[in-house]
């Protein structure tokens, strides 16, 4: 049995030991991660050091590291705040809406799941009458002038 596994079993069985540090040189040394594995996110790893570490993160790390859409300098907080509500409220928001719910659901959905409720959600927003005004504005070049139904 290699070393490796003795010190896991050890560490195992014996509470007093709280961590595992586990080394290794030369060429062939391997930290073990199965590279044909690809369910192994990078915004897993980080939120695993924060969560443990309790680490500070700078809003500019967060917004590079994908935890948060934008990093904003106080000074233009509130017009970039503004800026993007009034986007948003001019947009289709019956859409916004089907679009949040799936997100929301897919954490915990199968494919098949998901692919089903999007097809529901995709019906369900192609019956909207946000989705009719789309349609229409584009076809006159105009801008749409949803109204969230």
């Amino acid at each position: 049995m290699s070393s490796i596994l003795v010190s896991i079993e050890r560490a195992d069985d014996d509470a007093g030991i709280r961590a595992l540090l586990l080394t290794g040189s030369g060429r062939g040394f391997c930290a073990g991660q199965d590279l044909a594995e690809r369910n192994v996110s990078p915004g897993a790893a980080r939120a695993m050091g924060l969560a443990l570490l309790g680490e500070k993160l700078s809003a500019e790390d967060a917004e590079r590291w994908g935890l948060i859409w934008k990093a904003v300098d106080d000074d233009k907080l509130l017009a970039e705040a503004d800026a993007l509500a009034r986007a948003l409220a001019a947009g289709p928001t019956k859409g916004y809406g089907l679009v949040k719910r799936a997100i929301y659901a897919s954490a915990g959905n199968s494919l098949e799941a998901q692919l089903d409720l999007e097809r529901d959600l995709q019906r369900e927003a192609g019956f909207s009458a946000d989705y009719r005004e789309g349609v229409s504005a584009f076809m006159e070049k105009r801008e749409p002038r949803y109204l969230g139904k």
